[in-house]
């Protein structure tokens, strides 16, 4: 048999939520914590108190829906001045991007030449692929 636990008050479970709110203003409190910090376990909560619980399960969902969705496209009609410095911009990264590339491919040959001079001084007799042979 379990034990009898005493209720919460609903002024109780309102200074919690307003409380646990006042730790993490960003997000709104699980229901889980509330219950916790109530000394009650999540399925005795969500049974004694189903439409609070709901209340408070909604709007973290809410919240958390709101924060996730996609920031609105902005207008198509740009001003031609934002219009050119964006593509400015995405011209610069482009180009820095492909410098970007081409130093790794360098560097990527710069090693393997590097690696060969290192097993050739080395005396080290490279294992080559079944198809390099």
């Amino acid at each position: 048999m379990t034990r009898a636990v005493p209720l919460p008050t609903e002024t109780e479970i309102t200074a919690v939520v307003e409380a646990l709110t006042r730790e993490d203003p960003s997000h709104p409190p699980a229901v889980l914590a509330v219950a916790a910090r109530l000394g009650l376990s999540n399925a005795t909560f969500w049974r004694r108190f189903p439409q609070l619980a709901q209340t408070l399960a909604d709007t973290r969902k809410d919240a958390l829906r709101d924060r996730t969705r996609a920031p609105e496209r902005p207008s198509p009609a740009l001003p031609a001045a934002e219009l050119a410095r964006l593509r400015n911009d995405n011209a610069r990264l482009d180009s820095e991007v492909r410098a970007a590339a081409a130093e790794v491919q360098r560097l990527t040959l710069e090693n393997h030449a590097l690696r060969t001079q290192l097993e050739q001084a080395s005396g080290v007799i490279p294992i080559h692929a079944r198809g390099d042979e």
